[in-house]
């Protein structure tokens, strides 16, 4: 929901823009009646995947994209947008491998946290990265099991450190679990816990609760 009782919506579109799919941001009144809509991408598979509300108004995005990537594999995107939906400025972050960003969320400083997967060689790793206001990295994290990982949704919590949920796979009981990480405000691991049965558990989002505690779906 936006600061005008409107809503923004953020996926990715067949229909409208430049290739095959390209991220897409629809804003609508309070009533769902669309006020604008705009597409962004190349001519390759481009998604956007988690979309906020910015402090000065505008929105930010993070998603993939395989169109402004040189190896054409998929980098990691983040994009923000004046109230309008034009775009401001774009950032890709990655390698060689595949890289997606699932989630956003603009920090207490301004500046901008985003987790989701990177490619590491061996195995897909958590991923979180930390920009400044301009979509500038200024660190880096990645978190590992030793076999696939996903961070799927990142906030900030109350003390400056960040909370992220996924799943992680395990290779000797053949399914994935639930998994929660917490860092400080630089990113490095605090704790992280486990959750899951016999069978597979994925875990897509986590919010700090009023009592210190999270809550994840």
């Amino acid at each position: 929901q936006t600061s005008d009782n409107g809503y923004i919506i953020s996926g990715y579109t067949e229909s409208y823009g430049n290739g095959e799919r390209d991220a897409w941001l629809i804003k609508t009144d309070a009533n769902g009646n669309e006020e604008w809509n705009q597409p962004f991408g190349g001519i390759a598979d481009d998604y956007a995947f988690s979309i906020q509300q910015t402090m000065t108004g505008g929105y930010i995005f993070a998603g993939s994209t395989y169109s402004y990537d040189d190896t054409s594999n998929s980098d990691l995107w983040l994009i923000n947008t004046s109230s309008n939906g034009s775009m401001e400025w774009s950032k890709t972050f990655g390698g060689v491998g595949y890289d997606r960003g699932y989630s956003v969320d603009q920090t207490m400083d301004g500046g901008y946290v985003v987790t989701g997967r990177t490619w590491t060689g061996s195995s897909t790793d958590f991923w979180l990265i930390k920009t400044d206001v301009n979509g500038n990295e200024e660190w880096s994290q990645t978190y590992n099991n030793g076999n696939a990982d996903y961070g799927h949704f990142v906030q900030e919590t109350s003390d400056g450190g960040f909370i992220i949920v996924g799943y992680k796979y395990i290779y000797s009981e053949e399914h994935y679990d639930i998994w929660l990480i917490k860092t400080d405000s630089k990113g490095d691991e605090v704790w992280n816990k486990t959750f899951g049965g016999d069978a597979s558990d994925f875990a897509r989002c986590v919010q700090q609760t009023k009592d210190g505690g999270y809550i994840i779906v």
